[in-house]
């Protein structure tokens, strides 16, 4: 069991890693997007690993439709049951009750009308990272005040019996 948690650990270490370098190379190309070297090209082009990447997005999709929809089911099902969710302003939520309070909280208040660019997905695995960029039409229930925002989002997947689920997910908003 020691050796099997170990190896999780690393493997998470190693993710976290290659997660963080593609973060400071994406905030080093002032905006550019960078050009993939023949390795990224080739792995890019196998049908293996395009299969994947559609899988992968389309969870995500899948929970950015939830969102618009307010269907708290759908958001929750997303996620791995051990998720952990870090949305600006909010307190970090950790596991399905978290989330699913937090999710109840917003649809109560807000309504989401959405669009979304992907910017990255790469997959390593049975762990995947995908980066987007969202603007959101914010519609506040309680007073019908519609704010538009942009978002930056970065989400960290886990094959879970062998179904793809967000495990990590993290947004803020872009200064300018």
């Amino acid at each position: 069991m020691q050796v099997a948690n170990y190896m999780i650990t690393t493997r998470r270490c190693a993710l976290l890693s290659i997660c963080l370098m593609a973060l400071v190379s994406g905030c080093s190309h002032n905006g550019k997007e960078p050009k993939m070297t023949s390795h990224e090209t080739a792995r890019a082009s196998t049908p293996d690993t395009e299969q994947e990447h559609a899988a992968v997005q389309a969870i995500v999709a899948a929970y950015f439709s939830a969102l618009d929809k307010a269907d708290l089911d759908g958001a929750i099902a997303a996620y791995t049951p051990d998720a952990v969710l870090t949305l600006q302003g909010l307190e970090t939520a950790k596991g399905t009750a978290q989330l699913r309070k937090v999710y109840a909280d917003a649809f109560k208040a807000l309504r989401f009308t959405s669009t979304h660019t992907y910017d990255e997905v790469r997959v390593y695995g049975d762990e995947a990272f995908v980066r987007t960029t969202s603007g959101s039409q914010t519609t506040v229930l309680a007073t019908g005040e519609v704010m538009q925002e942009r978002y930056r989002e970065f989400f960290i997947l886990k094959k879970v019996d062998s179904q793809w689920r967000i495990d990590r997910y993290m947004n803020n908003r872009p200064s300018s």
